[in-house]
């Protein structure tokens, strides 16, 4: 199985600048901690480089998502969603969750979980 079959994007936003991903790892059958497994990314689009969210909570309603990094505050729903860090101005991204997901970015994504 090559590396980018062994993750799956469960959520996926994207403004020009980042791209913000909630990864699963498809390969860990046998493991019960859920922070091996599940993963916030944000990827900067210019640099390539990745960042790991520490994720601190959730919460879902009827038409809004939210998760709490300790990094900032990701809310979100099928269509939009906004991201605020800590000293920096909030950015709004698209929702693009259910589409394809860029190829390149997948391949940054295995190779920074190392599999």
């Amino acid at each position: 199985m090559s590396p980018s079959k062994k993750i799956k994007i469960l959520f996926y936003l994207e403004n020009e600048t980042i791209i913000l991903a909630e990864v699963k790892r498809t390969d860990l059958k046998n493991e019960t901690d859920k922070s091996k497994i599940f993963f916030w990314l944000q990827i900067h689009k210019l640099s390539g480089k990745i960042e790991k969210l520490t994720f601190v909570s959730m919460k879902s309603e009827k038409e809004t998502e939210e998760r709490v990094f300790q990094e900032g505050k990701l809310t979100f729903n099928t269509q939009t969603g906004l991201f605020s860090q800590k000293n920096r101005q909030p950015q709004k991204l698209q929702n693009k969750s259910g589409s394809l997901f860029p190829p390149m970015q997948r391949q940054q994504i295995a190779q920074f979980l190392k599999i």
